[in-house]
């Protein structure tokens, strides 16, 4: 019996499958924002429909795809239970020192890469069409409000406890949602404006594109005035790989070295331009809310008349730290704390070199190399996808994962190099999301590590882009349904 006869009795619970996963992302959607404050604090008890919830999508996953899963999907599953069992020798018996880290990040991650490959074509593009809608309308709705919330200096509280709002580090003044750390944030609005360029060319009506485009500058902006380091280059490599892309598509028939030329010319420039970007957003924005705040004294409520003009003066002389600076004081690729962190986790091997054979519970590893520099704040991460991999999951984990990065990235090359008449441009444009999470990840560690709408949108889109590569780029038959 084939895989397609396997196949075809569980077509119909693709769509349910799409749908629970669609709930999922919302659910931690929502809960990313409100982690902070009204959810750990009133919702508490949903967690034992969400701990259900995931148990059932797991079982769905596995139940869809075990047939014939690709080998990406093997490395992940192989991972998941190789988690587990670093989870045993180190004497979690009960799989509840990391929890949240398992259970949620890397066997529901994992199993999130299945929903792409389950569906048909065009339940397949209907279901990331309206993913990358849901997610790019609330990130949009928190970069409006940031972004205005900034300008005018202020704090807007929002039902359920969240706020949007200014926040100041470092003498930088910055978009802040219900203290998300700006790292965080500013990696959501990129991923937004990555699956807005996406949604772009994934529809031909020329308003919409408009409107498209619209937001994506607004994300673009949002990433400016977040400050987040890693979230601003992940945004400059998006930039660059969008014009690689036209690039490509005006240079269909040219010759090889042609193309190599006017690629790397287009990626210096646009990755110097979008990097030289972010300081004329934060020049911008500045000096509209320098003005604003001198407005907003000049039409205070309820202040004598005689009182306006003088206040209005001491708003505009006031020392420059008195007003919104945003302008960050380190530079972009100033790698001062990362380097430390990862020296002081290999010196953490290098004085318990077991870890690198049964991993480590995260508490610990992260004890002991936060012990090594205590002068610094406490770290919670590696800062590198996979040397907290190396830490949690010892040598085996390392491999395991660096093998399905390789894999992954292999099929990203090949599918955005491919000539248009054999793959679609909207789907070339999937990988700009996949490479912007993934260079992220080579300076923190959020996917396979939290369940935050990064590593949810990551596994979403790796699996819609598996099955798009094995459909158009097939090196073998993986029995994609195509109807």
């Amino acid at each position: 019996m084939t895989n397609d006869n396997i196949l075809i009795p569980r077509r119909k619970y693709g769509a349910v499958f799409a749908a629970l996963a669609i709930f999922l992302l919302a659910d931690y959607l929502f809960k990313g924002v409100l982690y902070i404050g009204y959810w750990c604090n009133t919702l508490d008890v949903l967690a034992y429909y969400e701990r259900f919830a995931i148990a059932l999508f797991i079982c769905a996953a596995i139940f869809l795809r075990a047939p014939y899963l690709c080998a990406e999907e093997r490395v992940l599953f192989l991972y998941a239970a190789w988690v587990c069992i670093t989870r045993l020798l180190n004497g979690d018996l009960r799989l509840m020192s990391d929890y949240d880290y398992f259970i949620k990040s890397v066997v529901m991650c994992s199993a999130f890469t299945g929903v792409g490959l389950v569906l048909t074509e065009k339940g397949r593009r209907a279901f990331i069409n309206a993913t990358s809608f849901i997610y790019c309308a609330v990130m949009l709705f928190f970069a409006v409000l940031g972004i205005y919330a900034v300008v005018r200096g202020i704090v807007i509280d929002l039902p359920f406890e969240i706020t949007v709002g200014i926040s100041k580090e470092r003498g930088t003044n910055f978009i802040e949602i219900s203290n998300i750390i700006r790292t965080v944030s500013g990696m959501w609005f990129c991923i937004a404006a990555c699956l807005t360029l996406y949604l772009m060319f994934a529809y031909k009506n020329r308003v919409f594109r408009v409107f498209a485009g619209v937001c994506a500058f607004i994300f673009y902006c949002a990433v400016a005035l977040s400050f987040g380091r890693t979230a601003m280059l992940a945004m400059c490599a998006a930039v660059a790989m969008l014009g690689m892309l036209l690039v490509l598509r005006r240079l269909a028939g040219k010759s090889v070295r042609v193309k190599a030329v006017a690629l790397a010319v287009t990626a210096a420039v646009l990755l110097l331009a979008s990097y030289k970007g972010y300081g004329l957003v934060q020049a911008a924005f500045s000096r509209l809310a320098a003005v604003c705040t001198v407005e907003s004294v000049q039409t205070e409520p309820f202040a004598p008349a005689e009182d306006a003009e003088p206040a209005a003066e001491a708003a505009a002389d006031s020392d420059e730290t008195e007003q919104p600076a945003f302008v960050e004081n380190r530079s972009l690729f100033d790698l001062t704390g990362r380097t430390d962190i990862w020296r002081y986790g290999f010196i953490t091997l290098k004085n318990d070199p077991t870890v690198l054979l049964r991993g480590g519970l995260v508490d610990d590893y992260m004890r002991a190399s936060n012990a090594l520099n205590p002068e610094t704040e406490y770290k919670q991460h590696m800062h590198n996808f996979l040397l907290d991999s190396l830490m949690l999951t010892g040598l085996v984990g390392l491999v395991l994962l660096a093998v399905f990065t390789v894999l992954l990235v292999v099929r990203m090359v090949r599918l955005f190099f491919a000539p248009d008449t054999q793959v679609g441009f909207e789907k070339k444009m999937l990988t700009l999301p996949l490479a912007a999470i993934l260079l992220e990840n080579t300076m923190e560690a959020v996917i396979f590590r939290y369940t935050d709408p990064i590593s949810i949108c990551f596994f979403l889109v790796t699996g819609v882009f598996l099955a798009y590569s094995y459909e158009l780029l097939p090196e073998k038959k993986l029995y994609l349904r195509k109807t």
